[in-house]
């Protein structure tokens, strides 16, 4: 995309910015696209979410959201699972069941966040 000629896109309905770092566009990653788009299909009820800091990262692997990977932080006395999308600096949270969690790290499919 040529940078001095957005309009064109920018006039497209629905389209509100283009991403990028400082005015250079930047694709966002389709991994963590992926990840959200499994999060609004899943019909759980999604919460907007302060972009997390660095934190555990988790994948999620029984349930509606096997496969998909994040961060797992208690609020209000239940465990989210935050979707973040690194670029646009934006998460999304959604309730999970603890025995859904397992560390990003372990290769074994059984076992859960303590």
């Amino acid at each position: 995309m040529d940078i001095n000629n957005r309009l064109p896109a920018l006039i497209i309905p629905g389209v509100l910015h283009i991403v990028g770092i400082g005015r250079k566009p930047e694709p966002i990653d389709p991994s963590e696209m992926a990840d959200v788009m499994t999060l609004l299909e899943s019909k759980l009820n999604i919460t907007p979410f302060d972009y997390p800091p660095v934190g555990q990262r988790v994948r999620i692997y029984r349930g509606p959201l096997r496969g998909v990977t994040g961060t797992v932080l208690a609020h209000r006395g239940s465990e989210k699972l935050v979707i973040s999308v690194s670029l646009l600096q934006r998460a999304i949270a959604v309730d999970v069941e603890r025995d859904w969690v397992t560390s990003a790290t372990t290769c074994s499919d059984s076992a859960s966040i303590a």
